[in-house]
């Protein structure tokens, strides 16, 4: 066994060329750093673009290109470059570059909206200095996030650049030009296939720790048998608990009257929808109960309405993703929905994925991903695809104020309110939060000093 996991692709011991990694996730056409909607779009911006910092919720924030000093009592932030940035034709990225791109960058983003927080940002010798009318606490993690990632959304300033690309994989390429040290690694060539998320069982039937290095894998479609599958071909897994959430979101096209019978409807078969993914447990906010922001059980019972008649108004249609809608626990929540309130399914393939929030219907059912370091940030989200959402949740710049707010329980206490705000208004129903699994070959092991805490990030890994 030795010899043949030593040996796959014409490698020798302590070497490899290529790098092979499977995830479910949709990528865009282009890429743009500032509007990441998929989670594959997040995964390639940290393969291919720099980054000022990383961020760790074990070691908290560490130094890669730049600096990053925070000055409360001025409500400064400076940038102190600390390495030269080369894009991957060995073209510097200039301070002038540099800046422009983090003043394009505060204009806002899909997940972040600061621009009204910002009174000047100047730009001398290496130094950035932004400065706020008062700085956002979560500002360790946008400086480490793919919406300020060091590029101009045409440059490929990170570890890796795109060779090819379309919405079923890509292939990446070794910036020779990024820095030696910041790298575990040195495979040239790094091959990312997209499954259909419907797929899930079979590929973990067929997978091989001999050439499927890396492998992302949805908590909400694995089953105790698949983890034990994988075990057994000694995979190393790692778990990342509660990092998705599984709702059923409502347009403004559905009345508020019916958006408390249908929720009530799916809240009494919670149990039941519980056995069609067993990694589960009961969601009742966006972020999970075991955040000081989350929503408990309790709670969440207090904000609901009793309700004995269920009969809806109109009818109503539901979107999703036609692989998506093949899953046991999405499958089931749709035949329910079909069956007793009339519900018209509209599925949509996975490169149409904005169109199940913006246009497909009046509620769709769908995963999203949320950040334990950045809880302001999903709600950003929501808010760019929603009038409604935007205006609960973000009245009079509501999340920038929040996001401003220094003392930690200060903090989760208003998220809780907007939290409950999204409840008490039927925005959605949350079902169940899952895990995040990554497979990982027995060869390889992420190095602390450089791996996030989520994810696959090919240049961390150490070869054995």
């Amino acid at each position: 066994m030795l010899v043949s996991l030593f040996s796959f692709l014409g490698c020798t011991k302590n070497t490899m060329n290529e790098l092979h990694i499977k995830v479910p996730f949709v990528f865009s056409s282009s890429l743009d750093n500032k509007n990441v909607l998929t989670v594959g779009d997040q995964m390639l911006s940290e393969h291919v673009f720099a980054y000022h910092q990383n961020l760790s919720w074990k070691k908290g924030a560490e130094t890669l290109f730049s600096r990053i000093t925070p000055d409360y009592k001025s409500n400064t932030i400076t940038i102190s470059q600390e390495r030269e940035i080369h894009d991957q034709t060995g073209k510097v990225f200039s301070l002038g570059e540099l800046c422009q791109s983090i003043k394009t960058n505060f204009t806002g983003t899909l997940h972040a909206q600061y621009g009204d927080l910002v009174k000047e940002i100047t730009c001398e010798s290496k130094t950035i200095k932004i400065s706020f009318t008062s700085i956002p606490n979560n500002w360790q993690s946008l400086f480490a996030s793919p919406d300020f990632a060091i590029t101009d959304s045409k440059l490929y300033t990170g570890p890796y650049y795109i060779q090819s690309s379309n919405n079923k994989s890509v292939h990446l390429k070794i910036n020779a030009n990024y820095p030696k040290d910041l790298r575990a690694n040195s495979v040239s060539d790094v091959y990312i296939e997209a499954y259909g998320a419907n797929d899930t069982t079979k590929l973990v039937q067929n997978l091989n720790p001999e050439k499927d290095h890396a492998t992302f894998l949805y908590g909400h479609v694995l089953q105790k048998k698949d983890i034990d599958s994988l075990k057994g071909k000694q995979f190393n897994l790692q778990i990342y608990q509660n990092e998705w959430l599984v709702y059923v979101g409502f347009t403004k096209k559905v009345n508020m009257e019916d958006r408390e019978k249908i929720s009530s409807f799916l809240d009494s078969k919670r149990n039941d929808l519980k056995s069609y993914a067993e990694l589960g447990v009961p969601a009742y906010s966006m972020a999970p109960a075991d955040k000081s922001w989350g929503i408990t059980e309790s709670t969440y019972n207090s904000l609901k309405k009793k309700i004995t008649d269920l009969k809806v108004k109109k009818k109503y249609s539901i979107a999703t993703l036609d692989e998506w809608a093949k899953l046991p626990l999405f499958a089931k929540v749709l035949e329910l929905l079909k069956a007793n309130f009339e519900i018209e399914i509209k599925l949509f393939p996975r490169n149409e994925l904005g169109k199940i929030y913006e246009e497909g219907a009046d509620l769709f059912i769908s995963p999203m991903g949320v950040s334990p370091d950045d809880p302001v940030g999903h709600l950003y989200f929501f808010t760019s695809f929603s009038d409604e959402y935007s205006q609960v949740l973000n009245a009079g710049h509501e999340l920038q104020k929040v996001a401003t707010i220094k003392d930690s329980v200060a903090f989760g206490n208003a998220l809780k309110d907007l939290e409950i705000r999204a409840i008490k208004h039927k925005l959605l129903l949350p079902l169940f939060h899952y895990p995040s699994i990554v497979a990982e070959s027995p060869r390889l092991q992420k190095d602390p000093s450089l791996s996030w805490d989520w994810g696959i990030q090919a240049w961390t890994y150490q070869i054995h």
